[in-house]
């Protein structure tokens, strides 16, 4: 029972078996050999937050997430001062934020929070300096060589959770990790690590290293030689996911994909997965420059995200992608969403394969209605956001019909390209005047359809048709 509402153990098997059969594999924090009961009695947190995500397509009762969600996230929030077992519940945080609850207009994306939460417990418990751990506890204890380099490998996915949801929150990561990242005795630990892991920590590394250089360069208002100095930054930084990229070919071997002339692993997919969403996140910078911005800049923007969304369709079609699609992964998706619109719907189009972009679009927008759990939740209002920004002829251009690709909001790093497109879209869709000529901005949160439809119903706007 969780805050008056009871499961019977039947349910919450098939939930538990589900998490481990669909969701496991991409945050492998919890022991899958560990039963429901031993989970519970180390931590209610976890504990539900498994059987929470294991209903997310549970079929048998679909609305069983909802009803879980906001008694969770209780949960949660009152597990951020816990003296005991802390560390289970930094791992039941961790997936909340791989795999988050439906937000809406009328609840705040916690996120943002939750991350800073996450990764402060973690450092008070020790996490950050595994070999030193007991000088964080009050217990003298000695840890065996086995559980120092778990704790290691918690801290690699605390740090990799924490600064995803920083990035797809459009913030930079405020806690510079480096200092404690690049010391000898963790960085002996984390070649110990799976090669896979020891990847994402690596791109992820760039991207935090990339936006912090970025920002310093100045992203407001740049000159044609600010502009100049972030190309010289986005080639570095380019080519050194170049050389994680690099490393796949080695890690295919290991997953044993194309070394025998196989098609490439499961694993080997994510791999190259993560490594296309890094390279996306640096094209989608160059947004930001408008004096140097040229056809070689579209073109690289292009073919970034074109890369993310073919990799999306196998393994969408192979594995399912979107049944079980983490927070990281579909925010990669809503970002070439909006660079695709953008740049098909600007000046260099006709220099660029559009038919390959119309038809790489289509299937951005399938896989973000397929990523939709319940009606009205992020990626619901997301395709229909998609959909309409692709059919509109006045997105992305001046009110004398010229092309305008500039960034308006310019605060959100490689976020930035979503946060401008929905303004656009905001523009067009919601910023209208209803029937008495007055402003019909009701100071609506971002893709609040459900709001949108109940003042249609009243007749207070002329928004029913279109949505």
């Amino acid at each position: 029972m969780i805050d008056g509402l009871e499961l019977p153990s039947s349910i919450l098997d098939d939930c538990f078996e589900l998490y481990f059969r669909d969701y496991h594999s991409r945050i492998p924090v919890i022991d899958p050999s560990l039963t429901a009961n031993y989970v519970h009695s180390r931590s209610q947190l976890l504990f539900w937050t498994v059987i929470a995500i294991g209903s997310r397509r549970y079929r048998k009762h679909p609305t069983l997430i909802s009803a879980l969600a906001p008694r969770i996230m209780h949960l949660a929030l009152s597990s951020l001062d816990v003296r005991s077992q802390p560390i289970q519940a930094i791992k039941g945080l961790m997936l909340i934020l791989t795999y988050p609850f439906s937000s809406n207009a009328f609840i705040r994306d916690p996120t943002f929070v939750l991350s800073g939460s996450l990764l402060h417990m973690a450092m008070q418990c020790g996490l950050h300096a595994p070999i030193f751990s007991s000088d964080f506890s009050r217990a003298n204890t000695r840890l065996t060589e086995k559980e120092v380099l778990r704790r290691a490998e918690i801290w690699t996915y605390v740090v990799i959770t924490y600064q995803r949801s920083c990035s797809g929150c459009g913030h930079a990561a405020l806690a510079s990790l480096d200092v404690y990242n690049e010391q000898e005795q963790f960085k002996s630990l984390l070649e110990k690590l799976p090669a896979s892991l020891r990847l994402q920590f690596r791109l992820n590394s760039i991207i935090e290293r990339a936006h912090k250089a970025l920002l310093e360069v100045g992203l407001l208002t740049m000159t044609s030689q600010q502009e100049r100095t972030m190309d010289s930054l986005l080639r570095v930084f380019e080519s050194e996911i170049s050389g994680a990229e690099a490393s796949l070919i080695d890690m295919d071997e290991y997953h044993n994909g194309f070394s025998n002339g196989d098609q490439p692993s499961s694993s080997s997919q994510w791999d190259r997965l993560y490594a296309a969403v890094a390279r996306q996140d640096i094209a989608a910078m160059h947004f930001y420059k408008t004096e140097t911005f040229d056809v070689q800049c579209a073109m690289t923007i292009f073919e970034a995200s074109a890369k993310v969304f073919l990799l999306i369709e196998s393994m969408d079609r192979d594995e399912k992608l979107s049944a079980h699609c983490p927070r990281y992964i579909f925010i990669s998706a809503l970002v070439g969403v909006a660079s695709l619109a953008r740049i098909l719907k600007g000046p260099f189009a006709s220099y660029l394969d559009m038919d390959r972009g119309s038809r790489l679009y289509r299937v951005a927008i399938d896989f973000l209605k397929s990523c939709s759990i319940e009606k009205g939740d992020l990626p619901d209002r997301s395709s229909t956001f998609a959909e309409q920004m692709w059919l509109s002829d006045k997105v992305f251009k001046n009110p004398d019909g010229t092309h305008n690709i500039a960034l308006r909001i310019r605060t959100r790093l490689s976020g930035s390209p979503v946060h401008d497109a929905i303004k656009w879209w905001r523009d067009e869709f919601v910023d209208m005047r209803d029937r008495d000529g007055q402003s019909a901005d009701h100071g609506i949160d971002i893709f609040n359809f459900t709001r949108l439809r109940l003042l249609a119903k009243r007749g207070r706007t002329p928004l029913g048709a279109r949505l």
